[in-house]
């Protein structure tokens, strides 16, 4: 099996399974440590770089996640931990961020209530986006 995102060989050392339905990830160790480093970066500049109310709707349908998800996008199923390999090693799969859980939930409700008042003809949503991002030091990823 190929991984689906650098195209390098899975065989038994490096095979990524989910242990709660053992179902088989279609990427590498390798790719799963680029996700966890890099995701969270990437969902944050994917709202921060939003120019209009539709790419910022687009941004928001979905809260940032704590962890890598199924199909490596906002809207999939978050997955804590993944099985490396034919042993039982276990790979959590929290992302890495300059904030903690606690903060990460505000600022999804805060995006929530953003994005809530996004209809408003007076309401400054991108100016909100930036103050917010700013607030929280995720302005500069």
């Amino acid at each position: 099996m190929e991984c689906s995102i650098c195209y390098d060989l899975i065989d038994s050392n490096n095979l990524l399974s989910n242990p709660k339905n053992s179902t088989q990830m279609g990427f590498c160790v390798n790719c799963l440590n680029y996700m966890i480093e890099n995701n969270f970066s990437r969902y944050v500049r994917e709202i921060g770089k939003a120019d209009c109310e539709k790419s910022l709707s687009s941004a928001l349908t979905h809260p940032i996640p704590k962890y890598i998800t199924t199909n490596s996008l906002k809207s999939g199923e978050q997955i804590e931990e993944l099985k490396c390999g034919s042993g039982d090693q276990i790979i959590e799969c929290k992302l890495v961020k300059p904030i903690d859980d606690l903060i990460l939930d505000k600022l999804n409700q805060e995006l929530e209530l953003i994005k809530s008042q996004m209809l408003d003809p007076t309401f400054d949503y991108l100016d909100q986006i930036a103050k917010l991002l700013a607030l929280y030091g995720l302005d500069k990823l």
